[in-house]
């Protein structure tokens, strides 16, 4: 059975200069000193006769610290790739004048408050003037091409969910393209050692990256107060604020149930039907993940989900649905996927 392969997604590499209290890959102790890089010439190989106008999605750890970040970017430039980068823009200074002038599709920009708010959550003092300054001249330099790409990431969290109807005020007249409100993956520490046991007995294969996301965040919110401040948002901003659960509704009671009963599927809280719900996300319909290690991953928010690698397999082999039924996740929600973002584009 084929797919289609609408969107490509690199972490150029596990390394980060940053701390941010919330990453799950920092829990799994990736991003470590040294890091990893993927190999620029492996990746370019297994890309070589990759389709025109694919979705590129370049992310880490942070992709800006690789060394031939610039390189990767025009390579798939040079393949009419629509290229997008996530990034916590620390070293956009660095390469401001190639990325004003390379028609980068969207430039995504985590920010989790302002001025000492964002600097606590990412344990590095000064960071959002310097972030804010570097934005702005990115900004400006994009003008003359019409080019409107910022998109600002924004993780809610307990030291910042107070703050964000004044964030998105003051966001909103930096001249962005839009904002998007993340809500927290979290995996069930006892669904998610259920579904590890499932998978080693299936194939043998152990997975561990889940327990990055399996901490601790009941009772971290004011459900009732979370909600009102969502409610205002959406009423104030529209559609400039984005959900990363497009379709999930952020009311007191869903958000409750949300935080503290991870182990539950999202039936009561985004309007689908069940049916609707237990199809298989984005990343197996349309996706394809390599990790900085140049393995091919399932889902690139667990990296050892691999079923493949850019050194040894073929592009075009992916396009068989198949090999993608190895961990049970082409035919059902597990427990890894019950607090997911991808699973809101259906």
């Amino acid at each position: 059975m084929q797919r289609e392969i609408k969107k490509i997604v690199i972490k150029l590499t596990d390394r980060c200069n940053l701390n941010c209290v919330m990453c799950g890959q920092r829990v799994r102790n990736e991003g470590a000193a040294g890091g990893i890089y993927i190999k620029t010439e492996l990746l370019k190989k297994f890309f070589q006769n990759i389709p025109e106008n694919m979705q590129v999605y370049l992310w880490g750890g942070e992709p800006l610290l690789h060394p031939d970040f610039e390189e990767i970017v025009k390579f798939f430039i040079s393949k009419k790739g629509k290229v997008s980068i996530n990034t916590n823009a620390f070293l956009l200074d660095k390469y401001l004048d190639f990325l004003i002038e390379a028609p980068i599709e969207s430039m995504i920009v985590s920010i989790d408050g302002l001025g000492d708010v964002h600097d606590s959550i990412r344990r590095t003092g000064g960071l959002f003037k310097k972030v804010k300054e570097s934005l702005f001249k990115y900004i400006e330099g994009t003008r003359k091409y019409q080019r409107k790409n910022v998109v600002i990431n924004f993780t809610i969290l307990k030291d910042n969910y107070l703050d964000i109807e004044e964030f998105c005020d003051e966001i909103k007249s930096w001249d962005v393209h839009s904002i998007t409100m993340n809500f927290l993956i979290l995996v069930d520490k006892k669904k998610g050692n259920e579904f590890a046991m499932e998978v080693f007995e299936k194939c043998g294969k152990k997975l561990e990256s889940w327990k990055g996301y399996s901490g601790d965040y009941k009772n971290i919110f004011d459900y009732d107060k979370l909600g009102q401040i969502c409610e205002s948002i959406v009423n104030k901003h529209g559609f400039f604020v984005r959900w990363s659960n497009e379709n999930f509704i952020p009311d007191s009671k869903n958000l409750e149930i949300y935080y503290e009963k991870p182990d539950t599927l999202l039936e009561s809280l985004i309007p689908l039907t069940c049916e609707a719900i237990n199809k298989p996300c984005s990343e197996i319909e349309e996706s394809l993940a390599i990790d900085s290690n140049g393995n091919i991953v399932i889902c690139p928010d667990f990296p050892d989900t691999v079923i493949g690698s850019i050194e040894t397999s073929k592009y075009e082999n992916f396009y068989n649905r198949e090999i993608y039924s190895l961990y049970g996740l082409d035919k059902e929600y597990k427990a890894t996927c019950y607090r997911c973002a991808h699973r809101s584009k259906y």
